[in-house]
């Protein structure tokens, strides 16, 4: 995600990203949940997204 310029903060299992718009915030989530899944073989708990 860094080498991507998206801003994060990692906690625990937690993942924090920061984004000046919503919609950005949203196009963030898709490509961090892409990751996490997709390359990473980690679950994401969709319930457990702020910002819906």
């Amino acid at each position: 995600m860094k080498e991507r310029g998206i801003r994060i903060v990692r906690y625990a299992d937690d993942i924090l990203i920061f984004a000046r718009a919503e919609k950005r915030a949203r196009k963030y989530q898709r490509i961090a949940t892409q990751i996490l899944e997709k390359e990473l073989k980690l679950q994401v708990n969709k319930e457990n997204v702020f910002g819906k």
